[in-house]
């Protein structure tokens, strides 16, 4: 009997205990990534602003800002979602969207004696016009920063523990494919010996900026099928000087 009691109370001993959540805010989706074969400069996207992890006593009144590159995007949008994290009885700061420093400042604050809000929630939603293409085979981008916040408890406490996560956007431009030597025609023939056939070494897909300034290249052939009369350089390094 000793060594049982001796058993359960060791096993008693290791058991974990439940550790308290920690509040997060994050932007949603994270990576907004767009390419310029299906995204245009004036379309638009939309983000949330979020928060998970709460517990009591929960949140009772937020501030902050998410800044953005102005000369990127522009915000032609920002509103309070329906199903806000703090339900009414509430008051909202009327959203301020300031295009010339590139942020958008919510806040939001339970009124009277009520408990605050736990569980996860919205916060805020923004939506971006794309104002600025990205140059030729690069991509243009900025972080979308949750910044300036303030959280408060129903007795007023700042809350000051919490884990942020930051949203991302890029405009990519894909990289243009690369240059192709080929030769014209695919295939030639010929009807007896002693016939002439005549092949062209090509190149393609070379963009203007490259600036190709010597071409190095073997044709390989059957020595016992042809023979190589003359070899003629052509004149697209010429024209391209």
């Amino acid at each position: 009997m000793l060594v049982l009691i001796l058993t359960l109370s060791l096993n008693v001993a290791v058991f974990p205990t439940q550790g308290q959540g920690r509040p997060k805010v994050f932007v949603i989706p994270k990576d907004n990534i767009f390419s310029t074969e299906t995204t245009f400069v004036g379309d638009e996207f939309a983000i949330n602003i979020s928060t998970s992890g709460w517990e009591d006593p929960g949140l009772y009144s937020y501030e902050l800002k998410l800044y953005y590159n102005n000369t990127m995007l522009n915000a032609t949008e920002a509103t309070y979602p329906p199903d806000h994290f703090l339900p009414a009885p509430n008051f909202e700061v009327p959203v301020d969207i300031n295009r010339e420093e590139g942020y958008v400042l919510f806040g939001v604050t339970k009124l009277g004696d009520v408990p605050g809000s736990t569980g996860s929630g919205v916060l805020g939603t923004v939506t971006f016009e794309i104002i600025t293409a990205p140059p030729t085979a690069r991509s243009v981008s900025c972080n979308l920063t949750i910044n300036n916040i303030i959280f408060l408890d129903p007795e007023g406490n700042t809350i000051t523990e919490y884990d942020v996560e930051h949203g991302y956007y890029e405009f990519v431009a894909p990289k243009p494919p690369l240059p192709q030597l080929k030769i014209e025609p695919d295939y030639v023939t010929a009807d007896e010996l002693g016939d002439h056939v005549t092949i062209n070494v090509t190149i393609q897909d070379v963009m203007e900026d490259w600036k190709i300034v010597g071409v190095e290249w073997k044709v390989r052939f059957n020595a016992t099928i042809l023979e190589g009369l003359e070899v003629i350089e052509g004149d697209y390094l010429k024209s391209a000087a």
